[in-house]
């Protein structure tokens, strides 16, 4: 339907409406009959599926009409919740309907409700109709039972206004605009208004003041209790009551089952019966107290006052509680708990209990947690082709092997056993895929890939079944070399390869029989024509996956640093998805242990359903437990993470359930799995060696062992590592920069420096040694997807790990934010990493060019918005340990010029470590004396001249200009490599003045990197670097940080700080300064910058020496009259501008101004044409290096 003829279909509606406004007014006109005679219909006009015509499964609906529950008078879903794929079905917003007579404009309840369910979702927007009237609502403000009905309103409409305002509507609601980003949108252009507080926020204060009230009573109650007992059973308190009340809301557990315990004294004895009930019905880990096994012996004894629990308790329930948890995702609760571990319980010498933030957080400016949307493409990316989902699936086992001569027959496949056997044959010839366009599968053997052939296909038809993987179609390319993943995850049973022994042969195709021939296994697919308007990913269109799930139970997927477990959480859910598609496409009935039917309870006449018709299939419990302990695995270095991640992989199994489907699955074994096997708590880049490489003592004491928690990888996953390691391993690992792992655990620091390549230079960061351990911990063919910074690409700190993933060809795609910040709440320049242990001949780099917002809550990755990246392919030969730029054509272009460095000295100004100390404003003389400002200590001196330089710092330096008076002293003799420090007694006699006052600052010098520099030298700078080469006839000056090219020229030996440039010609060169310094100035340098450097926020990036060191100077030959001729224009165009600024600077007049503003514009423009002549650059490149196209 086209927007003019929703227009003209909601017209007519309210046209029906108004002419029957009596009828429809009365009480007998119920909701649901509002919502068949006009909702439904205003929304499929605005595109919706309001009624399931396309006949798919309950779970992969469009628009899912909520079951009619009210427990207690309060209904527990709402009526409608709009769905759209991306990479999975994502909740966009909900809608809860009204009948007419319902006042929405002044009856509270309604706006409530609809409120807490999109705040409790973590939703943006949710709106609220009874078609007479359409409110939309902020879901992002807190909702309160007694707000009035304009609180967190955001638009409202009258069935009157819906033709006048139409556009409104449509471009805000319509399936076409929500698919657009519409609601997104709409909030940023709202802004971050004052009272915001989302779900997360909310619930996590909420849970840290548990923890304070719990920490402080079970401390004053059990004085045995060491601090690692307090916290644990403080934690495991919180996390069990968490499980329990989100049961009840999920209608796994009694309503209210809780709330009953609170409504008497002796309220914990009968907490800890409720959890061995819970034990005997989940069998989780989280409840099990059972010593012998491993389970917590500690907490069922302590003693707890009934008052926290009483609070805690009833604050989850309604009136108190504003907490739906039958809506909150396992992600919003991943999200609280990645910040509430970010504390932890110490204890006084009292015994009293104190919550503090810890040491390495506070130091990183708090936790973050990475974004939904960041975790699944992650996901998909590393573990789809492992699965078969958009890219080939490469040979499963040993590469070795010759193929097998006995594939002669082909059996029919007649049932699951059969099939699951054909794939094996198949897979022991080599790669599984798709088919040859005309109903059959084809194997073709291919000499130059090892192990063997390939089964795949271009374009299958529909004549045959197969997986529509077009959800992962772009961005998850295979290429000719082999390119595409290969594990080695069932190498056990597919031991055989393919490869031809004989060199001479070509490759050949064998094709696959049709369905009634005897064929190996049905490996075609189909991709039927879909209307783009309603086009859907392969998971809303379901047909036979590439690998059974028989295959999938061998694949081990890991989180070496799992913190809250959102990184598995999004696996697991990956893996549930694929396998409910799996067994719908294959016969679900033929599969009862792993799927079962389940009839909708409750038909929604409004959605077109009638009693006894529909349902949906869905993964068992007893499945989906087979799935989390066969493919799901976790490491963290702190107790509490590892506990956390248990409990939010059991609430992930549990959801969709009902206390009717467990129920099925307890007459055969207890609901939940025992996760202590997967997910584990231990460092995971130290084992056991560290107590014997001499990092420590033989017997080291309890507390080092605990901060260290050496992890033996061989023994805590022999079955993985007997394999050969994990398929794959996905994460964002910590970042923490060794310089504060030096100060915090130096027993730490010494070991990886001593373990790990990448820890091998003077400086790094922990993510780093992730990386190298991940790759250390997978097993050939397996893949690594990380999030992490993206300093490592061209910063001497990466140097190391681009040597590692070079040799071994590992680089399989590279997603570069550039200045985009993932984590709103910190300023991190990060990347995805995805690396492929095969090795790969090309990888696939993908730069973000769109626009940085604050505001922007998502960046829209490359599959989703290719318009808005530089994407390209290179040859992974081409990368060494040297910086990767991942450079265009058109930077390519200018590299046939020599780089800057060849012909100029780069350096960077010193560093005194406290610039308020040293860097003075100047006031003027008083006879023999200086009159400065110390902005240390906020008052005025009179200093000797004889250690006092003129000085600029970075943002004292613009284009063409320089300006301040600022003093710097200068405590050191000048040598001709750098300077020695005036011993304090020449400084008392040559400048005692000077020495005075830097006594008065000595509190503040002693501070310096933690007490550094204390004791003889206490005045020395913390990096006194070049200070020989500041006085030179003439330099280049430039800011470490700038929006564009932004250079001047120093002819006074101006000295700088650390937050500056300097350049110098090399002896010898010809070219003059002022020459170099117009090509600075160009939009060449910033294009170069902006591409090879560092972006940061604001379209702001690093001029620093490793960076400019590169960039490609346009040579002049002397002996050539033309060249020449450009050589001295432009430096005759650059003392222009030289010029100009003074007399800009010194004008006073704004007439004046007004006329040197001009000419500054046209000399400007002058010098980037000449620049682009000398560069040869075309119309349409200047276009490019402006940012015009």
């Amino acid at each position: 339907m086209s927007k003019s003829q929703a227009k003209e279909t909601i017209t007519a509606l309210v046209i029906k409406f108004q002419n029957n406004l009596a009828d429809y007014h009365r009480a007998s006109y119920n909701e649901t009959l509002t919502r068949i005679d006009f909702i439904n219909p205003f929304f499929e006009a605005l595109g919706w599926d309001m009624t399931n015509r396309r006949g798919l499964p309950e779970n992969l609906r469009e628009v899912i009409h909520e079951d009619k529950l009210d427990i207690k008078g309060r209904k527990k879903a709402p009526d409608y919740s709009f769905r759209l794929p991306n990479g999975r079905v994502e909740r966009k917003f909900f809608l809860e309907a009204k009948k007419p007579a319902v006042n929405l404009a002044a009856d509270l309840s309604p706006a409530y409700q609809v409120r807490l369910y999109g705040w409790n979702a973590g939703l943006p927007l949710s709106a609220l109709t009874d078609f007479e009237e359409l409110a939309v609502y902020d879901c992002r403000v807190r909702p309160y039972p007694q707000d009035k009905t304009t609180v967190a309103r955001i638009a409202y409409f009258t069935c009157l206004e819906y033709a006048d305002r139409f556009d409104e509507i449509y471009d805000l609601f319509s399936k076409e605009a929500v698919q657009a980003g519409s609601l997104d949108q709409f909030i940023v252009e709202a802004g971050l208004k004052r009272g915001l507080t989302p779900v997360d926020a909310e619930f996590l204060k909420e849970i840290e003041g548990w923890r304070d009230s719990l920490a402080k009573t079970i401390a004053l109650r059990n004085p045995a209790f060491s601090v690692y007992d307090l916290n644990f059973a403080v934690q495991r308190t919180i996390d069990r009551i968490i499980f329990l009340r989100m049961a009840e809301d999920r209608k796994i557990e009694p309503y209210e089952q809780l709330l009953h315990l609170a409504d008497r004294p002796g309220i914990y004895p009968r907490l800890v019966a409720l959890y061995r009930q819970a034990d005997a019905k989940y069998n989780a880990g989280l409840f099990n107290f059972n010593p012998g096994g491993g389970g917590d012996s500690l907490t069922p004894a302590m003693q707890l006052d009934d008052a926290p629990l009483k609070q805690i308790i009833t604050g989850l329930y309604p009136p108190k509680s504003p907490y739906e948890f039958s809506v909150m995702g396992v992600d919003i609760l991943g999200n609280v708990y990645e910040q509430f571990l970010g504390k932890v319980i110490r204890l006084t010498a009292g015994h009293r209990a104190k919550v503090e933030e810890k040491p390495e957080v506070k130091k990183a400016g708090g936790v973050f947690y990475t974004p939904t949307y960041i975790v699944e493409a992650i996901v998909k990316q590393t573990i789809g082709p492992l699965l078969g989902l958009g890219v080939r699936v490469e040979s499963l086992g040993s590469e070795s092997q010759p193929p097998n001569p006995q594939l002669q027959t082909l059996n029919p496949i007649s049932n699951e056993e059969e099939l699951t056997n054909g794939i094996e044959n198949v897979s022991r010839l080599g790669r599984v895929a798709e088919s040859d366009g005309l109903g059959g599968g084809y194997l073709s053997t291919d000499e130059g890939i090892p192990g063997g052939g390939e089964v795949w296909s271009d374009e299958p038809t529909s004549s045959s079944g197969g997986l529509d993987s077009g959800q992962h179609r772009r961005g998850l390319r295979s290429h000719p070399s082999g390119g595409s993943s290969t594990s080695s995850f069932d190498s056990q049973r597919l031991a055989d390869g393919s490869r031809d022994p004989s060199p001479d042969r070509r490759p050949t195709e064998v094709h696959l029989p049709r369905k009634g021939d005897r064929v190996v296994a049905s490996v075609s697919t189909s991709r039927q024509d879909v209307d783009q308007t309603n086009q859907l990913p392969s998971t809303l269109n379901p047909k036979p996956q590439t690998l059974t799930p028989k295959e999938i139970s061998q694949l081990r997927i890991l989180d070496p640093a799992c913190g809250s477990g959102s990184f598995l959480i999004g696996a697991y859910q990956f893996l549930l998805d694929y396998h409910l598609n799996w067994y719908q496409a294959n016969g679900p009935e033929k599969h009862k242990k792993a799927v079962v039917w389940i009839p909708r309870a409750n038909p929604s006449p409004a959605a077109g359903e009638e009693p006894g018709v529909g349902g949906e299939w869905r993964l068992t419990i007893a499945e989906k437990k087979r799935i989390l302990l066969n493919n799901i695995f976790g490491v963290d270095i702190d107790r509490q993470a590892v506990n956390v991640t248990q409990l939010n992989l059991l609430l992930k199994a549990l959801e969709g359930e009902t206390d009717q489907t467990l129920q099925m699955s307890l007459f055969q074994e207890r609901v939940l799995p025992e996760l202590s096997r997967n997910i584990k708590c231990g460092n995971s880049l130290i084992d056991d060696q560290f107590f014997a490489s001499g990092q420590t003592a033989m017997f080291p004491d309890e507390a080092l062992l605990r901060r260290v928690n050496a992890f033996d990888w061989a023994a805590e996953f022999p079955e993985a590592m007997k394999a050969g390691g994990f398929d794959a391993i996905i994460g964002n690992p910590p970042y923490i920069r060794s310089i504060n792992l030096k100060e915090s655990n130096p027993e730490e620091w010494d070991y990886y420096r001593s373990k790990y390549k990448t820890a091998s230079f003077r400086e790094w960061d922990i993510y780093l040694i992730f990386v190298e351990k991940g790759l250390n911990l997978l097993k050939a063919g397996g893949r690594l997807g990380y999030i992490l910074p993206n300093k490592f690409l061209n910063s001497q700190v990466g140097e190391s790990l681009r040597e590692i993933l070079s040799a071994g060809k590992f680089l399989q795609k590279l997603i570069h934010f550039e200045a985009f910040q993932i984590f709103p709440t910190a300023t991190t320049y990060t990347c995805l990493l995805f690396l492929d242990k095969s090795g790969q001949e090309t990888a696939e780099i993908a730069r973000y060019r769109g626009p940085v917002d604050k505001a922007k809550q998502k960046c829209s990755l490359p599959e989703e918005a290719p318009e808005l990246w530089s994407i390209s392919t290179i040859k992974t030969q081409e990368l060494s340990a040297s910086p990767w730029e991942f450079t265009s054509d058109l930077i390519a272009k200018f590299k046939k010029w020599p780089g800057l460095g060849s012909i100029a000295d780069i350096f960077k100004g010193t560093g005194t470590n406290a610039d308020k100390v040293y860097l003075l404003e100047n006031r003027g003389r008083e006879g023999d004396l200086v009159k400065v400002y110390s902005p240390e200590l906020e008052d005025v001196f009179l200093l000797e001249p004889i250690f006092l330089k003129p000085a600029l710092r970075g943002r004292s330096i613009s284009r063409y200009e320089i300006s301040g008076d600022l003093l710097l002293i200068v405590p050191y003799d000048l040598t001709e490599t750098g300077g020695k420090l005036v011993p304090e007694k020449t400084f008392k006699v040559k400048a005692p003045k000077t020495l005075d006052y830097l006594k008065k600052c000595k509190p503040r010098l002693d501070q310096r990197e933690d007490g550094r520099f204390k004791g003889e030298g206490w005045y020395q700078y913390g990096r006194p670097q070049n200070l020989h080469r500041f006085e030179v006839p003439e330099k280049i000056l430039l800011p470490d940080v700038a929006n564009r090219g932004t250079c001047s020229l120093d002819t006074k030996g101006m000295w700088l700080l650390d937050t500056a440039y300097a350049i110098v010609k090399k002896p010898g060169v010809e070219i003059d300064l002022r020459y170099i310094l117009g090509i600075l100035n160009s939009p060449i340098l910033t294009s170069f910058l902006k591409e090879t450097g560092t972006a940061l926020r604001g379209g702001y990036f690093r001029m620093k020496t490793a960076y400019l060191t590169p960039f490609p100077i346009r040579t002049i030959d002397f002996a050539n009259p033309a060249e020449v001729k450009q050589h001295d224009e432009l430096v005759r165009l650059v003392e222009q501008m030289l010029a100009l600024h003074q007399k800009m600077a010194s004008a006073g007049n704004p007439a004046d101004k007004q006329m040197y503003q001009r000419q500054i514009a046209m000399t400007d423009r002058a010098i980037d044409r000449l620049v682009y002549g000398l560069y040869n650059l075309s119309e349409a490149e200047i276009e490019i290096v402006e940012g015009r196209r």
